[in-house]
């Protein structure tokens, strides 16, 4: 398969392969993050509805970081489901390194963002409009998707994730929104059985987007596969090559004695 491009199909097949590979590992990583990310915003909604303002920002504080290197830790173990690594619960926090290059590319999409959710907020705005203007910021968010693997793969900088992911998704902008539709649904599934097949679905989807970043990054399965028959084939034409200047040169021999 060419690089900057991927299979829908392949990618949730994936995922799917390995959830069932994987079930133990995989429902265990999606019950603690799924925990860790929730426990924090539930005691903050308590605090600030109890009038403890002061312990709700704290709860919202700690809800932030959590969320982001626990995301950053789903990131790291989809990767190292796609290359075949082994996994453990401990990858969740694996990445607590990055927090504040993946917060500084958080605050610059807030920043970006803002205009766009002022002007969804203007009282009376027709509907119509709104839903141009949420156009531009489905737009951003599909050419940004992929800047938490940058950062975790290859340990970029917030700048250079942000460009990679802009060219990664170059050319992609429908089929990776249609992709992010599949995976949303899945996960509304998820959510519909009383939040508790998030467990399930969060994690499979986690490793179907991976897998997409796989292969669109040329590091996919079937990249690698593709690499191998290239070299075998070339080692296979190099013998060839070889056996035939061996009989040119055994005739030439012959003919001079």
């Amino acid at each position: 398969m060419e690089k900057n491009n991927f299979s829908i199909g392949k990618s949730l097949k994936f995922g799917l392969t390995t959830f069932k590979e994987n079930t133990g590992i995989m429902l265990l990583i999606g019950l603690v993050s799924l925990l860790l990310m929730m426990v924090p915003e539930f005691l903050a909604t308590f605090a600030f509805g109890a009038g403890i303002a002061a312990l709700g920002w704290v709860f919202t504080v700690l809800n932030i970081i959590i969320t982001a290197i626990v995301t950053l830790g789903l990131i790291k173990i989809g990767l190292k489901f796609c290359d075949g690594e082994k996994v453990s619960l401990s990858d969740i926090f694996s990445q607590y390194n990055l927090f504040l290059k993946y917060l500084v590319i958080m605050i610059i999409f807030i920043l970006i963002s803002i205009p766009i959710i002022v002007l969804l907020e203007i009282p009376g705005a027709p509907s119509v409009i709104g839903l141009i203007l949420l156009l531009p910021l489905i737009y951003l968010m599909i050419k940004l998707m992929f800047f938490g693997y940058e950062l975790v793969d290859n340990n970029a900088g917030p700048f250079a994730s942000i460009k990679t992911s802009i060219i990664l998704t170059k050319g992609l902008f429908w089929k990776l929104l249609l992709f992010v539709i599949i995976t949303v649904g899945i996960n509304f599934v998820g959510l519909l059985v009383l939040i508790v097949g998030l467990i399930a679905t969060s994690p499979y989807t986690m490793v179907a987007m991976a897998h997409v970043y796989r292969q669109i990054s040329g590091e996919s399965e079937s990249s690698q596969e593709d690499e191998e028959d290239f070299f075998a084939e070339e080692e296979e034409f190099e013998e060839e090559e070889l056996e035939e200047f061996e009989e040119e040169e055994g005739e030439f021999g012959e003919e001079k004695e």
